[in-house]
Formats: structure tokens, C-alpha cells, sequence
């Protein structure tokens, strides 16, 4: 059975003491960038990326996840099966720093700065329940789940006329859904399916509920709204991005 623990919370709340009880009471790995084997974030992801297509994994990961988006993407790139939030308090999680000292490539100023900055980002999930256990391929799903296709598929029989996006950049023309071959001009008209709760966010492209059809223009408009905001809370590159490469 595949278990994908994954842990969160500030520094000081307990992540790593937690983590390997549990890891010796269920025969886990602990995976914490802390360690000094990881020789960078990049290292790292890759790891956990690996891990979250793996079908057997066994497996306790660390990470800050302050904010509810943080949980979403890392239950996402690791596949976790469940969660658990250490919410101690920052007084108390201060108290434990100092007690401890500084850590591998990590001094006491940085600790406490980081508890801080955990508390004054932290987003309870306040009731709804994050994505478990849906893990992909490599890439997007879209390009390799035969369940995509065919959902895509039996939307596009039913015809409707109507694009569904908030938004619709070509109000009152509709849906083209004349398939499309290669070689053919774009056309910004054409049939696309998206998702209402996007998968960045948690939803699910695999769920048939979670479907709604779209004019491909609206669709890639959209998409590059969805990259440009990530890219500017990474902190990256503030030059927009024209479309999601789907």
C-alpha cells in the first residue's frame, strides 16, 4: 500500500522529530531538505517528483506549507496520502530554536525569521479537504491520460454552442468544433476543454464534474494568466508568458 506522509508547519513545530517516529513506526523514508545529502532545491524537487510517480512509495516528506496553495502543490508533486499541519504556536516554536541552536546552513536569525514569516502567511484550510493521492505521469496530464481524452471526447459529441468561460473573449460566437488537422491555422474558436477548479488549485482534470468547454483562445488567455501569477509569486521573471504549453 502506498503511504506519502507529508508534514508542515514553521520551524520549531516538531516536522523533523515527528517525521522519523513515524518513519520508524511504519518503515518510512524521511525526505527533508535539511538534510546534507540534498545538494540543492532543484535536487530536491526532482526527488520528491520521483517519489510522487512512484507506486510503491513509502515515504515522510517535510515541508513549510504555509499557505493552502503551498499544501495543494505539494501534495500534488509528492502524491501524499495524507497531511498533517503542525500549527504550534510562534513563542513556543521560538523557544524551541533557541534551545536547539542553529542548524546545518541555517543560523538562529534565519530560523526565527522564517517562524515569523510562517505565521504571518499561514492560511488554515478552514474545512476543505486537500486532493490525496492523485499522483501523474511525467508532464502534463493532458498529454498522456487516455481518461483526458476520453472525457474530452464526450464533451465535445454534445455540441454546445456556448463557451462556458468567465470571461469569453468572443461573446455571442460559438463553440467550433470542426476538428482541427494538421497543419491548419490555429483557430482561437475552435474546442477546448478546462477545468473550473484548476488543477494548480487542486481540481482534478481527470474528474468529468470538474469539465467545461471553452473556446481555445479563451482557454489559452487563461492559461497565461495562471502562469504570469506564478512566475510573479516565484518571484521570476515579470515579462508575461503568451500561453500555458499544454
Amino acid at each position: 500500500m502506498r503511504t506519502v506522509i507529508l508534514i508542515c508547519g514553521p520551524p520549531g513545530a516538531g516536522k523533523t522529530t515527528l517525521a522519523h517516529q513515524l518513519a520508524e513506526m511504519q518503515g518510512l523514508t524521511v525526505y527533508d531538505r535539511d538534510d546534507a545529502g540534498w545538494t540543492s532545491d532543484r535536487h530536491f524537487r526532482a526527488a520528491l517528483a520521483n517519489l510522487g510517480r512512484s507506486p510503491v512509495a513509502k515515504a515522510v516528506v517535510i515541508r513549510a506549507g504555509a499557505t493552502r496553495a503551498a499544501r495543494v502543490r505539494a501534495c500534488a508533486l509528492v502524491g501524499a496520502t495524507d497531511v498533517k499541519v503542525l500549527t504550534v504556536p510562534a513563542d513556543e516554536c521560538r523557544r524551541r530554536v533557541a534551545e536547539r541552536g542553529p542548524r546545518a546552513k541555517t543560523s538562529m536569525a534565519a530560523q526565527v525569521a522564517a517562524i515569523d514569516r510562517w505565521w504571518a502567511t499561514y492560511q488554515p484550510d478552514n474545512g476543505q479537504p486537500l486532493t490525496l493521492g492523485k499522483t501523474y505521469p511525467a508532464g502534463d496530464p493532458r498529454l498522456k491520460s487516455g481518461r483526458r481524452r476520453q472525457i474530452r471526447d464526450d464533451v465535445g459529441k454534445l455540441q454546445i454552442p456556448d463557451c462556458m468561460a468567465p470571461n469569453c473573449k468572443y461573446p455571442g460566437q460559438p463553440i467550433d468544433y470542426t476538428p482541427q488537422r494538421k497543419g491548419q491555422a490555429w483557430n482561437p474558436l475552435s474546442f477546448e476543454l478546462d477545468e473550473i477548479v484548476p488543477r494548480h488549485l487542486g481540481g482534478d482534470p481527470e474528474d468529468p464534474t470538474n469539465v467545461r468547454p471553452r473556446h481555445a483562445g479563451c482557454n489559452r488567455a487563461a492559461g497565461a494568466k495562471i502562469t504570469n501569477a506564478i512566475r510573479r509569486g516565484r518571484g521570476k521573471s515579470r515579462r508575461p508568458a503568451t500561453a500555458s504549453r499544454w
